[in-house]
């Protein structure tokens, strides 16, 4: 499962959904310079470029979850709320039944939201279009369901990206924000009942990996295979 993850990064610092679509052009170039300014964070820099984009493809969401990645690094959260949920009802009219005559690719399942920044990563957040099953079985009513994920880039090119899911099960009342590694789960935060803003999700995430909150506890990997999860 883990490699899955991995191939998840390759696509998550632009946009997971839609990459098929775009071919090797002028396009493809300026998506690329548009990755570069986001994960340094210049957000009015890669604002003209976004829109510029948008204009030659208004219905790509490959564009539009840059644009969205932008008006939150913009702190114009209104605007972020009303793309995001404009990109939702686009994948759910036309994206969604080609992504399932696919088989539901894990590398197509979510787009990037937010990204952020701790000491030594860029920090991006994605949410899923339709949560995720990752860990257990579907009847399981213990098996484990992630919401968001949050994938840490180091800023020096150097290293592993870390992972972060924003998981519940059905049986639990909360949810969870947990680091996954090939042999270990590590909770980073414990939220309520309501599903936490993905801003916010991100936040708590740099300020772990920045170690201003402690993990709160850490499991291994087996012990979510067959009797769900064990907190």
């Amino acid at each position: 499962m883990h490699a899955c993850f991995r191939h998840t990064v390759i696509l998550l610092a632009l946009i997971a959904a839609g990459t098929a679509q775009l071919s090797k052009s002028d396009l493809d170039q300026k998506s690329e310079k548009i990755q570069v300014l986001l994960r340094a964070g210049k957000y009015d820099e890669a604002e003209p470029l976004v829109r510029e984009c948008i204009r030659q493809m208004p219905e790509e969401i490959y564009c539009l979850g840059q644009m969205e990645m932008v008006l939150n690094g913009q702190s114009k959260f209104r605007q972020a709320d009303e793309l995001r949920d404009g990109i939702r009802k686009l994948w759910e009219e036309d994206y969604k039944a080609n992504w399932i005559a696919k088989g539901s690719p894990v590398g197509e399942s979510s787009w990037a939201r937010v990204v952020g920044f701790s000491k030594e990563y860029a920090v991006f957040g994605a949410e899923y279009f339709i949560p995720r099953l990752f860990e257990g079985s579907a009847k399981d009513p213990s098996a484990l369901i992630a919401y968001y994920k949050v994938i840490a880039f180091p800023k020096t090119g150097n290293g592993p990206s870390r992972i972060f899911q924003l998981d519940k099960s059905a049986i639990e009342k909360n949810y969870f924000l947990e680091e996954f590694s090939d042999k270990a789960i590590s909770l980073a935060k414990m939220y309520g009942n309501q599903i936490p803003d993905i801003r916010a999700v991100v936040a708590d995430t740099i300020a772990y990996l920045d170690g201003k909150k402690e993990k709160e506890a850490e499991f291994r990997r087996q012990t979510y295979t067959t009797s769900g999860p064990k907190r």
